[in-house]
């Protein structure tokens, strides 16, 4: 991930009011997120009739989620089509297991795209002269 959107997603103050999101106390910009409008959520809660569209529960109060098919970060768009009802387990599996993996993928190809690669220093091995290969102090 970016630097500056490292210190965005870390700074609390963001002012929800602005299309793109704008950091108080860093002078940085991220894009919105696309999160789906109630009547898109109304409707993909009717079609799915109150069950967990992956592992088939009864969904109450508290435990329903709605999910993006196609992740967000990846061009998914908040429409219907797009839109799935999970309970709490099923989406928090889902994100960490597949949508993250997914989108750290595809910022590593950008990355290699566009030339940027970590540099040596960060990494906590540093290799000697010699070709020994030591952890850094």
């Amino acid at each position: 991930m970016d630097q500056p959107i490292r210190s965005l997603l870390k700074c609390s103050a963001i002012l929800k009011h602005r299309p793109p999101i704008m950091c108080r106390f860093k002078n940085v910009m991220s894009p919105r997120r696309n999160e789906f409008t109630t009547k898109v959520k109304a409707q993909a809660f009717r079609n799915c009739n109150g069950y967990c569209q992956n592992c088939g529960i009864k969904l109450t109060v508290g435990n329903v989620e709605y999910d993006h098919d196609t992740p967000d970060g990846l061009g998914g768009e908040a429409k219907i089509s797009n839109c799935r009802v999970l309970c709490r387990n099923c989406h928090s599996k889902k994100t960490h297991f597949v949508d993250r993996p997914k989108m750290a993928k595809a910022d590593r190809v950008r990355k290699k795209a566009f030339g940027i690669k970590r540099s040596s220093w960060q990494s906590k091995w540093k290799k000697k002269i010699n070709g020994e290969v030591v952890k850094r102090d």
